[in-house]
């Protein structure tokens, strides 16, 4: 019998949590953008209900009354998609980082420098 010095095969891409949290990420940012559409709107609608509930329990706490007169309703106009309270971005952007991360370390793992040293540190320093 002859031994063969080949060096073992590297383990499968799927073995390496980077790439499940690369994966898990960019699925997220996916979700994320498949839904913001019907986000904004609901997400602008629950927020008005908000301030105006807010504005309720300010005037009466003011000691005005809760409901205004016709044509006496203010002039402020509605907050627009753009000002939510609960915006999407933050989401979009940890994820986009977490993907960032994630596909570094996997490149950095999987390079053919790191799996020689990891290599030569299994084999016991034999080169």
């Amino acid at each position: 019998m002859t031994q063969t010095n080949s060096p073992p095969a590297r383990p499968p891409l799927t073995d390496s949590p980077w790439f499940w949290l690369l994966l898990f990420s960019a699925a997220g940012i996916a979700c994320l953008l498949i839904i913001a559409p019907q986000y904004r709107p609901r997400q602008r609608r629950l927020e008005m209900q908000y301030r105006a509930r807010e504005e309720i329990i300010r005037r009466q706490a003011a000691g005005e009354p809760t409901a205004r007169t016709t044509g006496n309703e203010g002039d402020a106009p509605p907050p627009t998609t753009s000002e939510l309270i609960i915006p999407l971005w933050p989401l979009v952007l940890a994820c986009t980082l977490l993907m960032l991360l994630s596909s570094a370390m996997l490149w950095r793992v999987r390079s053919p420098k790191h799996v020689a040293q990891q290599n030569s540190t299994h084999s016991g320093g034999v080169p």
